[in-house]
């Protein structure tokens, strides 16, 4: 296959694959309102009785060719998670940047009440929609898949032991009950032909009960043992807490909301009682197991009511839906005029306990304006707002918006200012709470920031320390200056450690700078993991020991587009990779991209890129002179089984030992349509020196150099 044909067809299909070009516009700026209501769902009590858990919907309209083309459906939802205080009834707005919460068939606490399981549906360049089972942290920001369901499938009511550390599931396409280890992860299916999500836990996690079309039955968790309990074609149900009594509903027609029967089979007795016959699907026993509590739609008009199962009779309660045990047994919280309420079986009286109105009041009090959604971001005007953003870790996987320019002259910072890493004893690992959200500079600037961690090995340093699956869009950093201490690793202007996140039309400008031993060091970004990076620039200068780069010092995966740097690049130790644009390039990608800053140091030295290992270099240029020992490239210092082509440099070259035009070493590598036109200067020690490549151990096709070349041994490729 011709090498230029190879390389493009794997940087395009790359780069549009993983990292759609957005230009300069943040995703959630193609999100549009379609309904300005809000509505509740979900609500779950803890197993202490202190805690209500609820998702807040919200109706959102997404341009599915602005965005996503041909794959994402054109009405989607937003979600907030709510924890609400049983005793003081304050809610906590708990960040979830995993997706969107699925929350029509409940969520479930730990038995320890400190994580939720949910179903998150995440929408992604990956995979359009994704269905998986999350663990939701209610004490940090601890998110963490448990199980994901096959593409095309639905995870539905992940539903936690009450003893153990498993949890049940239903898929809703392939119809089967799933058991998971919530430590190992594993997990196997319990039974098939699940008509409904309709199963439930003993109240000693012993058992499951479900619900099938030809029957309810009963598995035993650990031996997987199975039998029939009822006879009835049910569609969901609930055990009473001492197992005696079965709640189900049948004749339902799941579209519906209502129009169930709803009854209560003894399990001792053999005996079955009809509750109703306008039932709604969502009921529960009470914690006391005296009251079932349901609702019921007469005339539309939902109202919630209660069997007392020791009197054989039902009472109404108050119009509404939705609910829920509270107080052990004495007391509902119910959802009405999207309101949740809370009614006392003692003093017979209900209260509002929250309101879909405070969401508005809540959010109106932080930072300049907004709510942290994609259509309405938290809005960012002065220095105090982003100091205060700095904050609060738990606003951190939100959407921000600048609104003007930010100058931090006169503030100094020891860590990153957003995201920081918490420990510095723990060299590499971060320790601390990433960036999740989505900031948008909006083209305003900010101006003046200053790191300096006074000569202590801190790590993740830049505006943000880590995004984790963020995105940055529409930022400017003016006279940015960030000095990391011996060890410092991952230091950036923007951003020190970037997962999986997407960076676009952003730059940077000022001096970054590292001491002994410190690596990964970027103008823009200190390290890229399998992220995308378009659209930006920086210049100024950057400086350390290993891994140094003009934009990015270290990338794994990551692809780069259209980006270039002018900054100089300084190394002061033997460097593994310094690059006028890209220190170390692990199978990454880089397209359309150029870098023209001065390269000085010992090591692996490139004017675009210093060491290049299994990643795809096309349609780049450097232009910027090297010094320095060991090897040296024009555009690339070390080409390890990676691919270049339709690039050039034009950059001289002075130094010792591999020296090349445009590579400094080949070995396994391809290079196609490529040329040099910079001198190459070696000394009496060089041991390679090549117009074109030093030292080629690789495939080269058309491709020359035109640079005169000065040195004791100019044995490389010409």
């Amino acid at each position: 296959m011709n090498i230029i044909c190879y390389v493009t067809k794997v940087v395009l299909c790359l780069f549009l694959i993983l990292c759609q070009d957005f230009g300069t516009e943040c995703q959630g700026k193609e999100i549009k309102s379609i309904n300005e209501g809000y509505e509740i769902w979900g609500p779950t009590v803890s197993n202490d009785q202190k805690k209500l858990a609820f998702v807040v919907w919200k109706d959102i309209a997404v341009d599915p060719n602005a965005v996503y083309p041909n794959v994402i459906p054109s009405k989607l939802f937003d979600t907030w998670l709510y924890i609400l205080d049983l005793e003081s009834y304050q809610p906590k707005l708990v960040p979830v940047s995993c997706g969107y919460i699925e929350a029509w068939y409940g969520m479930s606490w730990d038995p320890n009440d400190n994580y939720l399981l949910a179903t998150v549906v995440k929408i992604d360049l990956y995979d359009p929609l994704a269905w998986s089972v999350w663990k939701i942290s209610t004490v940090d920001t601890h998110r963490e898949i448990v199980s994901t369901c096959i593409k095309g499938d639905i995870c539905q009511r992940p539903l936690h032991n009450p003893r153990a550390n498993t949890a049940i599931f239903r898929t809703a396409k392939t119809e089967n009950l799933i058991l998971v280890d919530l430590k190992s992860k594993s997990g196997r299916v319990i039974d098939k032909d699940i008509s409904h999500p309709g199963f439930t836990y003993n109240n000693s996690g012993s058992k499951i009960y479900y619900c099938k079309k030809n029957g309810i039955w009963c598995a035993e968790e650990a031996s997987g043992m199975k039998n029939k309990v009822l006879d009835v074609n049910a569609c969901t149900l609930d055990v009473s807490p001492d197992s005696k009594n079965i709640a189900y509903l049948i004749d339902g027609n799941e579209e519906a909301q209502y129009k169930y029967s709803l009854f209560v089979y003894g399990v001792d007795t053999k005996a079955t009682k009809e509750i109703s016959t306008d039932a709604g699907i969502i009921f529960q026993w009470s914690k006391d197991g005296n009251h079932l509590l349901y609702s019921e739609n007469p005339n539309d008009e939902r109202i919630v009511k209660a069997y007392t199962l020791s009197s054989n009779t039902s009472f109404k309660i108050k119009k509404g839906s939705y609910p829920v045990s509270v107080n052990n047994g004495q007391g509902v919280i119910f959802i009405h005029d999207d309101k949740l309420w809370h009614y006392d079986f003692v003093t017979k009286k209900s209260k509002r306990i929250f309101s879909c109105d405070d969401i508005e009041a809540q959010a109106s009090g932080k930072y300049d304006g907004g709510e942290g959604s994609p259509e309405r971001p938290f809005e960012i005007a002065e220095p105090n707002q982003l100091i205060e953003l700095s904050q609060h870790p738990e606003d951190w996987g939100f959407c921000f918006i600048l609104t003007a320019d930010i100058d931090l002259c006169g503030h100094t910072f020891t860590t990153a200012v957003i995201a920081p890493d918490t420990d510095i004893s723990n060299e590499y690992d971060f320790d601390g709470v990433p960036f999740s959200g989505t900031f948008d500079g909006n083209g305003h600037k900010i101006l003046n920031l200053k790191i300096d961690t006074q000569a202590d090995p801190n790590d993740y340093l830049g505006l943000f320390g880590e995004v984790n699956e963020g995105h940055i869009c529409n930022l400017g950093l003016q006279n940015l200056n960030i000095c990391g201490g011996d060890r410092s690793n991952y230091l950036g202007g923007l951003v020190g450690y970037n997962f999986e996140g997407r960076i676009n039309n952003c730059y940077a400008t000022g001096s970054i700078s590292g001491n002994d031993e410190s690596e990964n060091i970027g103008g823009l970004v200190g390290y890229n993991l399998s992220g995308c990076i378009s659209y930006c620039y920086t210049m100024g200068k950057v400086s350390g020991q290993d891994s140094l780069g003009g934009l990015v010092g270290g990338a794994y995966f990551g692809i780069l587009n259209k980006c270039y740097s002018t900054s100089t690049v300084r190394g002061i130790g033997i460097a593994w990779g310094l690059g006028g644009l890209i220190g170390t390039n692990l199978q990454g990608s880089v397209s359309e991209c150029y870098a023209t800053g001065n390269l000085k140091g010992d090591g692996i030295l490139g004017g675009l890129v210093g060491s290049n290992q299994d990643g795809n270099i096309s349609n780049c240029y450097a232009t910027g002179n090297l010094n320095g020992d060991d090897t040296l490239g024009g555009l690339v210092g070390s080409n390890r089984d990676g691919n270049i082509g339709n690039c050039y440099a034009t950059g001289n070259l002075n130094g010792d030992d591999t020296l090349g035009g445009l590579v400094g070493s080949n070995r396994d590598g391809n290079i196609g349509n490529c040329y040099a036109t910079g001198n190459v200067s070696g000394c009496e020690d060089s041991e390679w020196l090549g117009g074109l490549v030093g030292n080629n151990k690789g495939t080269i096709i058309n491709s020359y150099a035109t640079g005169s070349l000065n040195g004791k041994n100019d044995s490389g490729w010409k």
